[in-house]
């Protein structure tokens, strides 16, 4: 394997961690002081966004699956709304 190809596979492992990490606990907004609840949200959607990016940048690398353990088996439906800005049920993204 290549240099780049193992740095890759270190990548995607990683970012599967964190994204596992964000599921399970949610991104720590409340370190960031002086911010709304609702930049507070902005903040960590497009956080969450930029890592499924990174990760599946990785993935098209590698050629692998990214093998998360979602926690429920509604948690990537309900991410992914969540992403898109339809965990209201608006359809439309905030960000």
């Amino acid at each position: 394997m290549a240099g780049s190809d193992r740095l890759a596979t270190a990548w995607q492992e990683l970012l599967i961690q964190l994204i596992q990490a964000v599921l399970r606990d949610g991104m720590p907004m409340e370190k960031l002081t002086g911010l709304s609840y609702q930049q507070m949200d902005r903040q960590a959607r497009n956080a969450e966004t930029a890592l499924l990016a990174a990760l599946n940048a990785a993935a098209r690398v590698t050629k692998s699956i990214s093998k998360i353990a979602w926690p429920t088996e509604y948690s990537f439906h309900a991410w992914l709304n969540r992403l898109r800005g339809e965990e209201l049920g608006w359809g439309v993204g905030l960000a």
